[in-house]
């Protein structure tokens, strides 16, 4: 079974995120802002798949939030997307209760944060 995986910062990959962004905080914080008013209800619709069986619908859906998570430096969101979308592709759905349990924590604490504090020194 896949690793779980957590962190107390769910930004804590942002200061590599901003570099990789031409150190450009006002843009980073442009798309965690558009990530997060895109995605609020992604746990539902996730759920909703999973409950159709509809593995191909969530598969997508988890590799998008994994990709966009990588992005945005949302290192702890980005690994259960992807502890999760490696039992999608793999077909082990007795382990998916306690991925998308910890999946949906790491959904809520990004979701629901204010926007990552800035950094000074980032990008400079």
């Amino acid at each position: 079974m896949p690793r779980l995986y957590s962190s107390s910062d769910p930004f804590a990959g942002k200061g590599e995120a901003i570099f990789n962004m031409g150190g450009k905080e006002a843009l980073y914080f442009k798309y965690v802002n558009q990530f997060q008013a895109h995605y609020q209800d992604s746990c539902q619709l996730l759920c909703h798949y999973l409950d159709s069986r509809d593995y191909e619908k969530a598969h997508i859906l988890v590799h998008s939030i994994k990709g966009l998570a990588s992005t945005l430096g949302m290192l702890t969101l980005k690994k259960q997307a992807e502890a999760l979308e490696v039992t999608l592709r793999e077909g082990k759905f007795y382990a998916l209760p306690a991925l998308l349990i910890a999946f949906q924590i790491a959904m809520a604490q990004v979701v629901q944060s204010p926007f990552p504090h800035s950094s000074s020194s980032v990008g400079t």
